[in-house]
């Protein structure tokens, strides 16, 4: 498998997770929304906030990704 061919692949391998974290975080919200009342608002917010970490590391993956494939052209 050629090194762009494994790049692209890895683009579109980091994309569906990133993808998958972002319908993660809306199903968490609205799950927020139906229990806006809860008295565990510090545990929904820690929650929220450990699934955007891992968006941004997945983004960040993503852009390392992007570098690279740039550099090779």
């Amino acid at each position: 498998m050629a090194m762009d061919e494994s790049l692209i692949m890895e683009e579109q391998r980091l994309r569906k997770q990133i993808e998958t974290i972002e319908a993660c975080q809306m199903a968490v919200f609205e799950v927020i929304r139906q229990y806006e009342d809860s008295t565990f608002k510090l545990m929904q917010e820690e929650i929220v906030l450990a699934i955007h970490a891992i968006g941004m590391d997945l983004q960040t993956e993503l852009l390392h990704v992007r570098f690279t494939q740039a550099r090779q052209h």
